[in-house]
């Protein structure tokens, strides 16, 4: 059975989160894209001032923002990291006369159909 709230209670707490105080995020903790976005400008006028990366990276790690050239790099051009996908090309090829044994050739799957009913078999009841 389902807890019962009243509207007592509602409105009760309900006046208790709009007393709640303002929260300063300035000490909230951020990650260092957004801390890269926050000082975007910043690094773009040092950029044009002639820094290179690896001079605007020590500086913001003198600072408490840990940070490699090549991240700077990367987020200037509004990129991220991201692994790319082994296309078959990079795939290593078969040796010359051999099969795939049966453990390696893929089995197709059963039917949603069929599968279903392995629940009503284990008395779950249809999933």
């Amino acid at each position: 059975m389902k807890k019962q709230i009243t509207l007592a209670t509602v409105l009760d707490v309900r006046k208790k989160l709009e007393s709640l105080p303002r929260i300063d995020n300035a000490h909230r903790n951020v990650t260092t894209r957004e801390a890269l976005q926050v000082l975007k400008k910043q690094i773009t006028e040092l950029r044009n001032k002639g820094y290179t990366f690896v001079q605007i990276a020590e500086e913001l790690s003198r600072n408490g923002i840990e940070v490699k050239e090549s991240t700077l790099r990367l987020y200037r051009k509004g990129g991220k990291l991201q692994r790319q996908p082994v296309s078959e090309p990079h795939r290593a090829p078969p040796v010359a006369g051999s099969r795939p044994t049966e453990a390696e050739e893929p089995k197709p799957r059963p039917s949603v159909g069929a599968r279903s009913g392995q629940f009503e078999q284990l008395g779950l009841g249809h999933r």
